[in-house]
C-alpha cells in the first residue's frame, strides 16, 4: 500500500557558517474517517442512550481502514455499550477474514473495539429506566387482568357444573318419586284385589257400616288410605284393625312388622292421622 504522509514538521538549524540542516518528522494518522465522525457528531445531539465502538488497522502513519458499531435507544448505558461493541466486533471479524492474493487484506493485529466517550451528557439512561419501570407496571397490570379473567372463567365453570349437578340430582329424585308412586299404586291395587278375593273373616259392625257407606256414596277406600298413611309413618306391612268410630271418623289400629303399633283416625275425606 502506498505510503501517505499526513504532515511534515520542518526544523531549520543554522550554524555559524550559514550551513542548513532539515529534519522531517512524519505525523501519525489518527484522524477518524468522515463517516465515523459524522455519526459521532449526530449522536452527540441525540436524546436517547447512545454508544459507538470503533477500531482501526494496526498502523501508525499510513492510511488505514476503520470499522465500527453503534446503537441508540431507550435502554441502559450498559446495554447500549454492549450492543455497539457486539456490532463493532462482528464487523471486525468480517474485515479480518478478507484476503487478496492469499494475504490478509487488512492488518488489525490484536486490536479490539473501543468505546467512544461522548462530550455532551444526555438523559437517555434516565428515560430508559423510567420506561423500564413503566413497562413493569403495565406488565403487572396486564398480568392482574389476565389472572382475574382466569379466576372469573373458573368460577363460571364451577357455577355451570353446579347447576348441571343440581339438575341431574333433581332428575334422579323425580325418577325415584315417580317409581315410588308407581310401586305404591301397584301395591294398593294388589291389596284391593286380594281383599276382594278374600272371603269370610270376622268384621266389626263399624267396618260393615263404613263399607256400606263407601259403596253407596262412592267415597274413598278408608282401608287403603289407612294403609298408605301407616307406611308413610314408617310402618312396614301394616295389619289394620278397625277399632270403631269417633264423631264420624274411623279409628284404626295398625300393627307393623317390627311390632310397632299405630293408632290412626281417618276423617270423611280419607285423611288419616295418628291419634
Amino acid at each position: 500500500m502506498k505510503l501517505r504522509l499526513t504532515g511534515l514538521i520542518f526544523m531549520l538549524l543554522l550554524s555559524g557558517r550559514a550551513n542548513a540542516w532539515f529534519f522531517i518528522f512524519p505525523i501519525p494518522n489518527v484522524a477518524k474517517p468522515a463517516a465515523l465522525q459524522s455519526l459521532i457528531n449526530a449522536l452527540e445531539k441525540s436524546e436517547e442512550t447512545r454508544a459507538v465502538a470503533y477500531v482501526s488497522e494496526d498502523k501508525t502513519f499510513a492510511s488505514k481502514v476503520w470499522t465500527w458499531g453503534k446503537y441508540s435507544g431507550l435502554v441502559s448505558q450498559e446495554e447500549a455499550d454492549q450492543r455497539a461493541l457486539d456490532m463493532c466486533r462482528s464487523n471486525l471479524a468480517v474485515a479480518k477474514s478478507k484476503t487478496e492474493g492469499g494475504q490478509k487484506l487488512y492488518d488489525f493485529g490484536t486490536k479490539d473495539c473501543e468505546l467512544y466517550t461522548f462530550f455532551t451528557p444526555n438523559d437517555g439512561p434516565k428515560k430508559a429506566e423510567a420506561k423500564r419501570k413503566a413497562d413493569e407496571v403495565e406488565a403487572m397490570r396486564l398480568a392482574e387482568i389476565e389472572q382475574a379473567r382466569k379466576v372469573a372463567a373458573e368460577e363460571e365453570r364451577k357455577r355451570i357444573a353446579a347447576e348441571e349437578e343440581q339438575k341431574r340430582v333433581a332428575a334422579e329424585l323425580e325418577q325415584q318419586r315417580i317409581a315410588a308412586e308407581e310401586e305404591e299404586r301397584r301395591r294398593e291395587e294388589a291389596e284391593r284385589v286380594a281383599a276382594t278375593k278374600t272371603k269370610g273373616g270376622v268384621k266389626t259392625k263399624a267396618v260393615q257400616r263404613q263399607t256400606l257407606v263407601s259403596a253407596q256414596t262412592g267415597s274413598v277406600d278408608f282401608n287403603a288410605e289407612a294403609t298408605k298413611a301407616a307406611r308413610i309413618l314408617g310402618c312396614q306391612s301394616p295389619e289394620l284393625k278397625v277399632m270403631g268410630t269417633d264423631a264420624g271418623n274411623i279409628l284404626y289400629l295398625a300393627k307393623c312388622a317390627d311390632t310397632k303399633i299405630l293408632n290412626l283416625r281417618c276423617d270423611k275425606t280419607g285423611l288419616c292421622l295418628v291419634r
